[in-house]
């Protein structure tokens, strides 16, 4: 299940008029963004360098330009000391570039050094710092070091000078170098700047603006990728970085762009969905320093070379990556979702480097803030966690600190070490943790948020070309995104690998526009009739011809759509009732649970048989999820279900309602089987089913031609044609095949619907004798029958 939610009202507050200048469509989206003046708005639409704040208002940023400058004068060598994402590695670049223009001596054998992922983690670490001491004067931290403490004091014991830039949330007790920046301090104005921001702003109050300039393709490329928010001055930096990166003069960083197929004007989507997955993909699975190389290598035919190769380790990446979700997931449907407020999963054989990217990938489908743990041969486990709205991760995993060798992180994001024997506490802790933060009644549902409705009519030209005001989008500033109910699903078909994803056509009135919907591709094959779509207008050029289209990010089947199917519907009641004659007799019954007035919002499912009981309880709750083909719910919101058996549910629910009542006198027995947890409460049968098992009761007399038209009709050509062909509702010829097959006349899959006819017995069996038939005789005539043991 997945709530969908307005964002904020686009009018603003007390119905505020619209800005002036301004489209009204965007002025309600940019009202919705907090922007509340004229004045507001033109900066907004328009980022300037004078939005940046002084660099010299960072804490310690005086203090580290007089160290610097002592250390050119007194010819002192220098190393930076980065981290192995996008942010870390632009931030050691730009840091180099500063340092190397201000008159500084780098260290041999190299300026930087990039920390590796797998064998030492993020940020300084004490080997590290034994390694630098002695080979040189002075150590700059870029994207870490706020939180190391010992390390530090371990540099100064050394006789090392050290500046400390780092944008992480700081600790409890700062380290004591000589110097320490980070815009969570104060007196700083604006918080959200990264790592390579950070860097941005030294080298603007070493240098100077002109210097600056030069750093801002690097400084935009990472503020995009670590997701900081586009508000305040990093809008200038992003908006700025842009034109900066189409002209950049590092060869390096145009071969990427060529590798990556980015097309100008540049994006921040590129950024985000080519260039920095490709940089992180050097960290993640080999060594993060030949992405530095890159952005400092000035051949171009080095540079391509280079950049095929992470195009490379991009393809690699993604092989890793989905091997460690779809592993996780395995560990996930064993959880209770209904109990736990958080996931953490671990294991032997997941790449440390891709355990963030799969952390997001679940908190974002599950909509649980996630941890993701690879476990090494010495006993110890390294990874990261993924946050969701609500939920402060960084708060939550300082409760659990005394179970970490290493931790560090902000809101929405961390990493950590711990011993691998120590994973079972973190998960119930960390659990707990979330649970009081969010309120110990509330539920985690996943939410897709939109800003406002749009007509399809509205999308084109026009609309796309007013949006583009808004970019740069990213993290703080993101991309609108719009609902439209009951589109028309016109055409839909599976697109790229093993059709993941779906093309598809919307109509609304005359109205018509194609519409890619990624990881939608299952829609394929069950097309409904109508949806409800989030999207977002786009602009598609293809061999000269221009069109505008919907790229969806959300498609839900419209709710009024119940389905009736008659041959799903047989299937599942016959193998319930086929299922209960092989209980074994005395097994207890579950209890049932005592009528709510309300229906929570997780661990409850409503079983419906019928189609007509399914409705029914759809008016009631229309906000719910219908399940009609699969459980596919390991949280087990709150749902509703229809022509599904009983043995399908296996989510954690903590309560089975059976709309239509007990159909085998052992419904519960069969729930509690396949969902332990549950209790069950049995309303009275419906007439909806009392209706159907009378027209599935067949007699002998109905039976005979059956029998004769599977001679006529292949098995697999449909329950459809052989109903047809013998003259009988799907209904009664799923019944009779279900009889057949308990005779030994047929094999018949209730699953698919195929059957295939067996040879005729030596000797005629009664009729009389075959379990299922006396069920549905009884059931014809309204009466209640003993289950009899026997499965022949």
């Amino acid at each position: 299940m997945i709530r969908i939610a307005k964002r904020a009202e686009t009018d603003g507050p007390q119905g505020l008029p619209p800005l002036r200048g301004v489209p009204p469509r965007i002025s309600g989206l940019m009202r919705a963004r907090g922007i509340r003046t004229d004045a507001e708005a033109q900066a907004y639409l328009h980022p300037s360098p004078d939005q940046r704040h002084d660099p010299f208002a960072l804490h310690d940023m005086g203090e580290a330009v007089r160290i610097l400058t002592r250390a050119r004068d007194a010819g002192q060598r220098f190393v930076v000391y980065g981290d192995y994402d996008v942010d870390g590695i632009c931030a050691t670049a730009i840091m180099v570039q500063a340092l190397r223009s201000f008159g500084l001596r780098p260290a041999e054998p190299a300026a930087f050094r990039i920390p590796d992922r797998h064998e030492e983690g993020y940020g300084l670490n004490m080997d590290a710092v034994r390694s630098l001491i002695g080979r040189t004067d002075l150590l700059v931290t870029v994207d870490c070091g706020i939180t190391s403490v010992e390390e530090v004091a371990l540099a100064k014991a050394g006789g090392l000078t050290i500046i400390v830039t780092d944008h992480h949330s700081l600790p409890d007790t700062l380290p004591a170098a000589d110097a320490v920046i980070d815009p969570l301090m104060a007196p700083y104005p604006f918080p959200g700047l990264c790592g390579a921001g950070v860097a941005y702003q030294l080298c603007r109050a070493l240098l100077g603006e002109a210097a600056a300039q030069d750093c801002l393709d690097l400084a935009a490329l990472a503020t995009v990728a670590d997701m900081v928010p586009l508000r305040d001055e990093n809008r200038y930096i992003v908006s700025a970085g842009l034109e900066a990166i189409e002209h950049t003069r590092r060869p390096g960083l145009r071969a990427l762009m060529t590798a990556a197929g980015c097309r100008f004007p540049m994006t921040s989507e590129q950024i985000a969905f080519a260039l920095a997955p490709r940089m992180n993909a050097c960290g993640r699975l080999s060594t993060a320093l030949t992405a530095v190389r890159l952005l400092f290598e000035g051949d171009p035919d080095e540079a391509a070379a280079m950049a095929q190769e992470m195009n490379r380790l991009n393809e690699n990446r993604k092989n890793a990556e989905r091997q460690v979700i779809d592993s996780a997931k395995e560990q996930v449907s064993a959880m209770d979702l209904c109990r736990l407020r958080a996931l953490v999963v671990s294991g032997a054989g997941y790449d440390s480097g891709v355990v963030g990217l799969a952390a997001g990938r679940l908190a974002e489908q599950y909509g649980y803030p996630t941890v993701v743990l690879a476990e090494n041969p010495d006993g110890m486990a390294v990874g990261s966690a993924r946050s969701v709205p609500g939920v402060n991760i960084y708060q939550a995993l300082k409760t659990c600190e005394d179970l970490f060798q290493r931790f560090g992180g902000h809101p929405q994001a961390a990493g950590l070490t711990l011993k691998s024997a120590d994973i079972p506490a973190l998960r119930e802790r960390l659990s707990d943790a979330v649970r009081a933060q969010i309120g110990l009644d509330a539920v985690l549902m996943p939410t897709a948020w939109y800003d406002d409705e749009l007509p399809l009519e509205e999308v084109n030209q026009q609309t796309v070309d007013a949006l583009r005001l808004m970019e740069p989008f990213g993290m703080g500033n993101t991309a609108p995104v719009f609902l439209l109910r009951g589109a028309e699903l016109l055409t839909a078909r599976g697109v790229g690998l093993q059709g993941a994803h779906l093309k598809c056509e919307l109509g609304q009135g005359d109205t018509r526009r194609a519409g890619i919907a990624f990881r939608y591709g299952y829609l394929a094959g069950r097309r409904p009739d109508r949806v409800d779509v989030l999207f977002s207008p786009t602009r598609n050029e293809f061999r000269g011809s221009v069109s505008y289209e919907c790229q969806i990010s959300r498609m839900i089947p419209t709710g009024l759509a119940v389905r009736g199917d008659e041959q799903a519907e047989a299937a599942a009641i016959l193998r319930d009732m086929a299922r209960a004659l092989a209980l074994p007799d005395g097994a207890p019954a579950a209890e049932a649970a005592e009528e709510d007035s309300a229906l929570p919002e997780q661990g409850v499912l409503v079983l419906c048989r019928t189609a007509e009981t399914l409705r029914q309880w759809q008016r009631l709750y229309p906000a719910l999820d219908i399940h009609q083909e699969r459980y596919d719910d390991p949280c087990a919101f709150t749902a509703l279900a229809g022509g599904l058996p009983l043995d399908a549910v296996t989510a954690p629910y903590r309560l089975v309602i059976l709309a239509d009542g007990d159909l085998t006198g052992r419904d519960a027995q069969m729930v509690r089987r396949a969902c332990p947890l549950a209790q069950v409460r049995i309303l009275p049968m419906s007439a909806a089913l009392k209706a159907r098992l009378a027209a599935y009761a067949i007699d002998r007399e109905t039976l005979v031609p059956l029998y004769r038209a599977l001679s006529r009709v292949p098995g697999t050509q449909g329950i459809g044609t052989l109903a047809r062909e013998a003259g009988l509702s799907v209904g009664r010829t799923v019944a009779g095949l279900s009889i057949f097959h308990q005779m030994g006349l047929v094999e018949f899959d209730l699953e698919n619907g195929s059957w295939r006819k067996k040879p005729e017995p030596a000797e005629k069996r009664n009729l009389n004798e075959v379990p299922l038939y006396r069920l549905l005789m009884a059931r014809k005539e309204e009466r209640k029958w003993p289950i009899p043991h026997t499965t022949s």
